[in-house]
């Protein structure tokens, strides 16, 4: 559990009327005393365990533990305790002293707002954390929404396209897409008229297939995504642009031929 990091302590701590009578029957020692109770009060801030002296196993403080973590006398420590337990400001429950008014010196409705912040503050991070690592998913998912989805399915330049990409994909990335549905012709058909004075060509299809296949193909969590909604999406571009080594020799070289009967 977290440490408190502040207790609240008067203004009249001094004018508070069990301490002026403690002080006045104990003069020679007032100051040790004095001293002892705040740092009780501060050590019941550390354990953060409502007021209650215990170690992390459970095991209750002891007058020797007191004495160590306070660096005074055993004996005197124990004065102390008594002196206080006399006065109601400290308590014993069998073996474990504790504050029995411990909400004086620590703001509960504070604390407790405070743990309901970080409470918040972590899960935030942590959905943060979880959105970061699946950046690439989002904007792969994001993309193919934006794919438009109509084509001209009468298109024959398009079908033969098609055929041809979805041919290469399937032997590239161990795939069995068909080429003839909607979806697929619709991509490639939104590709194709995009730019008209310098349309793709089947080699840059390819390219975009080789630039995928070498960063994803193995990838349990990417390889998923060498599909056609993923590759022919409208980030396409980019993808071509991408610099990967191709796997093997004469990959992606579409022949003269190949390019003659799709346009």
């Amino acid at each position: 559990m977290s440490d408190v990091k502040w207790i609240k302590l008067s203004t009249d701590f001094f004018g508070d009327q069990k301490i002026e009578m403690i002080e006045g029957e104990n003069p020679e020692i007032i100051d040790s005393l004095l001293v002892i109770w705040i740092k009780l009060m501060v050590q019941a801030g550390k354990d953060n365990n409502g007021g209650v002296f215990a170690l992390d196993n459970g095991k209750p403080y002891s007058i020797k533990n007191f004495a160590s973590l306070f660096h005074r006398p055993e004996e005197l420590v124990k004065t102390a305790i008594d002196i206080f337990m006399e006065y109601g400001m400290i308590e014993k429950d069998g073996d474990t002293y504790y504050l029995p008014k411990w909400e004086r010196y620590q703001s509960q409705d504070a604390y407790e707002r405070k743990k309901e912040r970080d409470k918040i503050y972590q899960q935030k991070r942590r959905e943060a954390q979880k959105a970061a690592e699946s950046v690439k998913d989002e904007e792969i998912l994001t993309e193919e929404v934006k794919t438009p989805k109509k084509a001209k399915k009468d298109d024959v330049k398009t079908a033969e396209m098609a055929d041809a990409v979805i041919d290469y994909l399937n032997q590239k990335a161990g795939t069995k897409f068909r080429a003839g549905t909607a979806q697929t012709k619709t991509l490639i058909h939104a590709r194709l008229v995009e730019n008209k004075d310098n349309p793709y060509t089947l080699e840059d299809f390819k390219i975009v297939i080789d630039n995928k296949c070498a960063e994803w193909l193995g990838d349990a969590k990417m390889e998923k995504y060498l599909r056609p909604a993923t590759l022919f999406g409208t980030k396409f571009e980019s993808y071509l642009n991408e610099k990967h080594e191709r796997k093997a020799a004469g990959v992606g070289q579409g022949t003269e031929d190949e390019l003659d009967k799709i346009f």
